[in-house]
């Protein structure tokens, strides 16, 4: 068995034939080894810097979920003020604030 053909188990280091889904010895999965590329969404192994297809760098950080999370909540309250103020008319008069405002978290955030 050559080198390309052999794929060494993370757990217990036993060296297995490449594209086996469990190891030999220790029965651990060594298929979930591999990861979805975000940005084309092919499937690369874990210990690849960049994606073998669009070249994305799996080293970026994405932002926590906290922060999606508190910036979904402030648009929610922004269209739900703009609802509201909407019914009183008022939209008309602050129009060109709101639209710096929706500009403000479409190009910012």
């Amino acid at each position: 068995m050559n080198k390309k053909e052999q794929v060494k188990c993370p757990y217990c280091g036993f060296i297995n034939i490449k594209g086996t889904r469990k190891c030999s010895r220790c029965k651990k999965n060594i298929d979930t080894l591999r990861k979805s590329c975000p940005k084309c969404g092919k499937i690369n192994y874990n210990n690849v810097k960049l994606c073998v297809r669009c070249k994305y760098d799996f080293s970026k950080k994405n932002r926590p979920i906290i922060v999606n999370f508190i910036v979904s909540l402030l648009l929610v309250g922004v269209l739900s003020l703009l609802v509201f103020f909407d019914k009183e008319g008022i939209v008309e008069k602050f129009s060109l604030l709101l639209k710096v405002l929706a500009c403000f978290f479409i190009f910012i955030l």
